[in-house]
């Protein structure tokens, strides 16, 4: 390969990356199929790529893990749970909504922190959390403050799934 190609692989990879992920909502609106089975099918090609890199590197010890097994089934249905429920909060209402409450993760952690982490919470965390808050329920309702059944289900799972 050129020198010139090897230069520019890392930003070629971030790009496709950013497809692949970017591409997921518009998936599964497009495909007429229940969350659970986009997700099943999700879970079953990454495992297929990833056996598949690993008889290509040879690093089959990668996937021996010992003393792991319960965080690892932990982790899976953690993992698992969160995707249901993205996939069924996108399906519910739209892409922007289904992501916008999924990446509200961080503001969960940022409350439940005093009681899982012993940590404080400072003054201006506060301040941060409301603003984000506001502009969750500003953006997520497009400032219609009257969803439909089906919009308020779909938030209500996308917000589940950040916690």
């Amino acid at each position: 390969m050129s020198e010139r190609f090897m230069n520019y692989l890392p930003q070629g990879q971030i790009i496709l990356a950013c497809l692949i992920w970017g591409s997921y909502g518009l998936i599964v609106q497009g495909v007429d199929q229940p969350a659970q089975i986009i997700v099943f099918f999700r879970f079953l090609f990454g495992f297929f790529s990833l056996l598949i890199l690993l008889a290509i590197t040879k690093e089959w010890r990668k996937l021996f893990l010992p003393g792991q097994k319960k965080i690892l089934i932990a982790a899976g249905t953690i993992n698992t749970i969160s995707w249901l429920l993205l996939t069924k909060s996108i399906q519910l209402t739209t892409v922007a909504n289904g992501f916008i409450l999924y990446y509200t993760a961080p503001c969960f952690i940022v409350l439940l922190a005093p009681v899982l982490l012993k940590e404080k919470i400072k003054r201006k965390s506060f301040f941060a959390l409301g603003f984000c808050f506001l502009g969750i329920i500003s953006v997520v309702g497009f400032g219609q403050w009257h969803l439909t059944t089906i919009q308020l289900w779909g938030n209500i799972m996308g917000i589940w799934e950040a916690e």
